[in-house]
């Protein structure tokens, strides 16, 4: 508002104020560049806002004073690329709706102006639109290939990724804000080759009943189970314990996944297999039911009966 009608007093406070912009983005962006709510369609959301920012700013001949913004919606519609799974799937963070793609070609392509990349300019020279008719963009003369993905923690997403021997998993360990978040610490989701072993549901429109009856809570994910349900309260931050360099076993715990109880994961990649130890301490003498929840789009047959050993399943 301020650049359109030009009142400083705006522009001031849009830049400089403990609610401005670059106050905003340096509380909410990590420096592996990921949004604070851990949903990758808020974080797009954010990106699409800084663009029509930054395109403004253009139209206006004041891009250059912006320059640190644009950096970061850069970065930010950049990152989600680096924990795509196989077929460009997104990860199902948070409450995201599911069967996301990761990267998000519309917003790359619409995000063309000011954030140009070979992926988005190509993906723009097949729409038609009155926007690529009056604003063709520019060719493209070569496709890069996306970067490999790498095993090793992933701080703003309170999350570990190990790719190994054909195996991709994401494992989260808790979350940073309350907003969209859902009862999923400790779940993870996990491929072989591009075939989905765990996968997260994400969620329905809030209006209905079943996205905070069902979808975020902890039956919805693959979690540790006390007395039926997850992490409570939540949000609620976990810590990540151990990762190998090579990417063959990652451990995280949650020292207070309930009142009372912690909780730990470990997955471990071996040669042929794919490892998942559960471990839930309750710290009193009371019963209870202890378990763990998997959602799989797999059919599932179980060859021996599952065996709890100590605090561990």
């Amino acid at each position: 508002i301020g650049l359109e009608f030009e009142q400083p007093e705006l522009i001031g406070f849009g830049k400089h104020s403990a609610l401005g912009l670059p106050s905003l983005l340096a509380t909410g962006v990590s420096p592996d560049w990921f949004w604070y709510e851990h949903s990758l369609s808020y974080q797009e959301y954010t990106v699409q806002a800084l663009v029509e920012l930054l395109v403004g700013a253009s139209l206006r001949g004041r891009l250059a004073e912006f320059a640190r913004e644009l950096w970061i919606a850069q970065n930010l519609m950049i990152s989600p690329v680096t924990v795509r799974f196989a077929n460009e799937d997104a990860p199902t963070l948070n409450d995201s709706p599911p069967n996301r793609k990761a990267p998000n070609r519309k917003l790359w392509a619409a995000s063309r102006r000011v954030l140009p990349t070979w992926l988005g300019l190509d993906e723009a020279k097949g729409q038609l639109s009155w926007d690529t008719l009056l604003d063709p963009p520019k060719p493209v003369d070569s496709m890069p290939v996306l970067p490999e993905l790498a095993s090793g923690p992933v701080p703003g997403l309170d999350a570990v990724q190990l790719v190994k021997n054909g195996w991709h998993a994401l494992l989260r360990y808790g979350q940073k804000a309350r907003f969209h978040a859902q009862q999923e610490a400790l779940t993870y989701e996990l491929q072989y080759g591009d075939t989905w072993l765990l996968k997260d549901a994400g969620t329905v429109g809030y209006g209905s009943p079943l996205h905070k009856g069902y979808f975020s809570r902890a039956p919805a994910h693959n979690v540790p189970l006390v007395d039926g349900d997850g992490q409570n309260p939540w949000p609620s931050e976990g810590q990540l314990d151990e990762v190998a360099p090579d990417g063959s076993f990652a451990a995280v715990s949650h020292p207070s996944y309930r009142p009372g109880v912690t909780a730990t994961r470990r997955l471990a990649i071996g040669a042929g297999d794919f490892i998942d130890q559960v471990g839930v301490t309750t710290g009193s003498d009371t019963p209870h039911a202890i378990g763990v929840v998997m959602n799989t789009p797999c059919a599932v047959t179980a060859d021996r009966p599952s065996v709890a050993e100590g605090a561990s399943l």
